[in-house]
């Protein structure tokens, strides 16, 4: 099996056990769980991104980069109008200087 199988396999997989913990009753434990299982949903996310592009000879080499390139490629649809990472990143950075990210 080749390192992009196994990313995707991954992928599938983990997204399966965010789900899970996503239908349990919500604790502090729980939270933290489904926090720990979104980030490697993430970062799996991003890799499989990053393997498709390259079989579309197009390379994207971050997290941020892949995300781009999955809009260009047609694999992620805005969910709402004027969409764009720069101004989601304005506003992260407007959040971290109220003294860290709003929860």
């Amino acid at each position: 099996m080749s390192i992009e199988e196994v990313i995707l396999k991954d992928f599938k997989k983990t997204i399966g056990r965010l789900e899970e913990v996503l239908r349990l009753r919500k604790t502090k434990i729980i939270r933290d769980s489904a926090i720990k299982r979104f980030e490697l949903c993430f970062d799996l996310a991003w890799k499989s991104i990053k393997v498709y592009a390259k079989n579309q000879n197009v390379e994207c080499v971050s997290p941020r980069d892949c995300i781009k390139t999955a809009f260009q490629l047609k694999l992620i649809r805005p969910v709402y109008n004027n969409f764009s990472l720069r101004n989601e990143a304005i506003s992260s950075e407007k959040c971290k200087g109220r003294g860290g990210y709003m929860t």
